[in-house]
């Protein structure tokens, strides 16, 4: 997504459609008919790994902010856990 500003409240809902309607038009080329995006907020790891084996995904999109070596010692990574978690194939994008 380009930067940008926003105004007025952000909701919830705000934060969902907003990188579903972006993911939809970057990916609208016919090879990706069968294409279904859910993009949750909170709970890492456990959460969407159980949310990708109920709905039987064939891989998943992570993005990650890419931390700085000793944040990253301190604190570990989500995307790290989330890939140990999943069951089926991970992407991880560093933003």
């Amino acid at each position: 997504m380009e930067p940008g500003n926003w105004y007025g409240t952000i909701t919830t809902q705000l934060w969902i459609d907003s990188p579903k309607e972006h993911l939809k038009k970057e990916l609208s080329d016919k090879k990706y008919t069968d294409l279904q995006i859910h993009v949750t907020i909170g709970g890492e790891g456990r959460e969407i790994a159980n949310f990708a084996q109920k709905v039987a995904a064939a891989i998943l999109v992570l993005f990650s902010q890419g931390w700085e070596f000793l944040e990253h010692l301190l604190v570990g990574s989500a995307a790290e856990r989330f890939v140990r978690l999943a069951t089926c194939p991970v992407q991880v994008l560093r933003t």
